[in-house]
């Protein structure tokens, strides 16, 4: 390598590792209000204190449904795939409490064809509305899952994100969503 391409080259990492080390001494923010999507249009950042992302789709059923149609009474939006094992685990529990009248919706982003989701869900017993987001992961992107499945949104009366839990949720978790949006036992 000649001198002049090891000047650049060397210039260049200098102007990187500076660039880094700015960014760094500034501080990024840690929850940014909204992001843009491919399309350039501003996305709502789902976040505890926000107003839920609404969404028009269709169930297993058939059954047209909007996030909308919600307002009013409390919903836990639960983003799980089938071959997820941790929200394998966690259907059971989602199933009793629309089984004693809370309104769940279950979001599939594994990308999966929408007659595995059938057999799974049969297979299952569970009978809460699922929805199967698009090859796009549109509801994905909308609700920015990016920390693993399942993610579950407990969202109020109001459309009010009160409680969001990463990962499979428990009894604490469970009673702690679920007083956040004013359904105690």
């Amino acid at each position: 390598m000649d001198k002049r391409r090891l000047l650049a080259l060397s210039g260049a990492i200098g102007l990187f590792l500076s660039a880094i080390w700015i960014l760094w001494r500034a501080g990024l923010p840690d929850s940014p209000d909204f992001v843009l999507n491919m399309e350039g249009e501003r996305l709502e950042v789902p976040q505890v204190g926000g107003l839920a992302p609404t969404f028009a789709s269709t169930t297993l059923e058939g059954q047209e449904i909007t996030l909308l149609d919600a307002r009013g009474t409390p919903v836990i939006l639960n983003f799980w795939a089938t071959w997820c094992r941790p929200c394998a685990v966690e259907m059971p529990i989602l199933e009793a409490i629309y089984q004693a009248g809370v309104n769940v919706v279950g979001i599939n982003v594994g990308l999966e064809r929408q007659e595995t989701v059938q057999g799974w869900v049969k297979n299952a017993n569970l009978t809460f509305p699922i929805v199967v987001d698009d090859a796009g992961r549109t509801l994905e992107t909308k609700y920015r899952i990016q920390h693993g499945l399942p993610v579950t949104f407990f969202i109020d009366r109001q459309g009010i994100i009160q409680y969001i839990q990463y990962g499979a949720l428990d009894e604490d978790s469970l009673r702690t969503g679920l007083e956040s949006i004013g359904i105690t036992n």
